[in-house]
């Protein structure tokens, strides 16, 4: 995949309601789009932890503290999937 690099400018008030240092800022916003194309069905969680270069167990933090689940399902979706595993 091609990458492209973009210059945003931010208010010094957005770095510090995040928390984040300037040095932070590009993974930040890669990592808040990649989260949002997944919460879309628009990729993958595969291709969203290759993006960010994590593995599985770190991507799936990411997803955590992005509150993104990781069971990307309706409650009725996931009973039926529960019951057709215990039977």
């Amino acid at each position: 995949m091609a990458e492209r690099c973009f210059e945003i400018d931010l208010p010094e008030e957005i770095l510090t309601s995040f928390g984040w240092t300037e040095a932070e800022v590009p993974h930040k916003i890669r990592e808040a789009l990649i989260m949002e194309l997944l919460r879309l069905d628009r990729l993958s969680e595969a291709e969203g932890a290759e993006l960010l270069k994590l593995d599985r167990w770190e991507f799936l933090e990411v997803m955590g503290r992005s509150r993104v689940p990781a069971i990307r399902m309706s409650s009725q979706e996931l009973h039926q999937e529960l019951a057709r595993e215990i039977t």
